[in-house]
Parts: C-alpha cells; sequence; structure tokens
C-alpha cells in the first residue's frame, strides 16, 4: 500500500455490498501503518515510547509484499499494530483469545474445536469443504494465505521462473516478522465481516486477515493485515 500523509480511515465498501467491520472499532490508515481507530491517535510524528518507536521503525523497514500471496490480488496488505487489550504481554505470549481480544473482535465464529485458551492454537480444517464464512486463529504457517508456502529451490509445478522472486520476497517477509517478534511466534487470523446478501442466500462478501506476533519492545501486536473477498479457501 502506498503510504498515506494523514490519518484515514480504511472503508471495507469494495464491493456493490455495503460491508461492516467484524471489530469493536474500524481500522485507520496512519501514514502507511493500520490500526485501530483509538489506537495511538497522536501518529508516528511526535516524540514516541521507546517501544512503540521501535515498532514503528521495523513496520516501515519491513518489505512487506504490497498484496496477500494467495486469493483475490486487487486488495492489499498493509503493516499492522495494535495496543493491547489488557495489558503489555510482556510475561508471556497470548492465548488465543487474548489476541482476539486485542484484535477486537467481537463475534468470533470459529469451528468446533478451535482452541482459544492456549498460546499456539492448532489449525482446524472444516469438516465440511461446502460450510463457507469459519473464522480461524492458528500458528500453522503452511495454513495460512498472506504469505507464500511453497519451497522455491526448485520451480513448483505451475509456476513460472519469473514469479519466483515474488515468492521468496514473500517467504522472507514472514520470516523477517518471525524474527522480529517474540519467539519467532505468529498468530494467523481470520475473521469474515457479517453475511450480506439475499436471506435465503447469505454469505460473508469479505475476510480480513492477520498475521501477528508480540513486540519485544513494547507488547503490542505487530504484522500484517490484509482484506479479501471471500474464497471459501482461507477457512
Amino acid at each position: 500500500m502506498c503510504l498515506a500523509q494523514v490519518r484515514q480511515p480504511i472503508s471495507l465498501d469494495w464491493d456493490v455490498l455495503e460491508e461492516t467491520y467484524p471489530t469493536a472499532q474500524p481500522m485507520v490508515n496512519d501514514a502507511g501503518i493500520a490500526t485501530y481507530a483509538t489506537h495511538f491517535t497522536d501518529g508516528w510524528g511526535g516524540e514516541l515510547p521507546a517501544g512503540v518507536a521501535a515498532d514503528v521503525a521495523f513496520l516501515r523497514s519491513w518489505a512487506l509484499p504490497d498484496e496477500c500471496h494467495y486469493g483475490n490480488p486487487q486488495v492489499g496488505m498493509s503493516p499492522f499494530i495494535a495496543e493491547p487489550a489488557v495489558r503489555p504481554h510482556s510475561v508471556g505470549l497470548p492465548t488465543a483469545a487474548e489476541v482476539l481480544a486485542d484484535l477486537l473482535v467481537d463475534n468470533f465464529a470459529g469451528l468446533p474445536g478451535v482452541a482459544l485458551d492456549t498460546v499456539d492454537p492448532p489449525f482446524v480444517p472444516k469438516a465440511d469443504p461446502m460450510v463457507t464464512g469459519a473464522d480461524q486463529i492458528h500458528t500453522n504457517g503452511i495454513k495460512q494465505y498472506m504469505f507464500c508456502t511453497e519451497p522455491v529451490e526448485v520451480v513448483p509445478y505451475g509456476v513460472q521462473e519469473e514469479d519466483l522472486p515474488g515468492m521468496q520476497a514473500s517467504i522472507d517477509a514472514l520470516d523477517a516478522l518471525r524474527s522480529y517478534v517474540v519467539d519467532r511466534h505468529v498468530y494467523f487470523v481470520v475473521v469474515h465481516t457479517p453475511l450480506v446478501g439475499q436471506e435465503e442466500f447469505p454469505f460473508p462478501n469479505l475476510v480480513l486477515l492477520w498475521a501477528v506476533g508480540v513486540s519485544p519492545a513494547s507488547g503490542n501486536l505487530v504484522g500484517a493485515w490484509g482484506v479479501q473477498f471471500c474464497h471459501n479457501l482461507c477457512d
């Protein structure tokens, strides 16, 4: 995403249907970094706490691809930071439930078996592939859709050789995030917008994705945030 010069609201009205944030607050773009409307309201221009300054420096220097590697390529990714909902996570990694609280997710609609009381929630596959709209939180880097998961030492089947640099850049971006956050521990979160469409055929139109970890400098959540049109793959 290009750097915004002022703090601007991020609209989810990217289709013919009006969208509603599945979080307690909408997002804003503050000089190229996404956060919530009431977080870091003074921006990044003044004197920042040392930990926040370190986070902003990382996010601004991070070679994050403009787009999620998989899914709809028309919607970009951006660096993301959020204040902890209860306390800085300086005494240990947060549970999945605490991460969702930090992300202000009001109504997490995960599949049965999604573990929220652990710091290492596993990916839970759908029993029925036709079920859509299931939210996810897990730490499985192979089961996420924001960054490339395919090795590039050998050209994967169906991939053009000219695509390899972009794939490697995506892999490197996730590794850079892991290198910055506590214990290289990254949570992958998928949350769908409220159902839209006709009453007899409701569906989630957009899906919000995060890849976040705990900043060792501040205890904030830092990482990447993106939006895609729901394609029934990310859950």
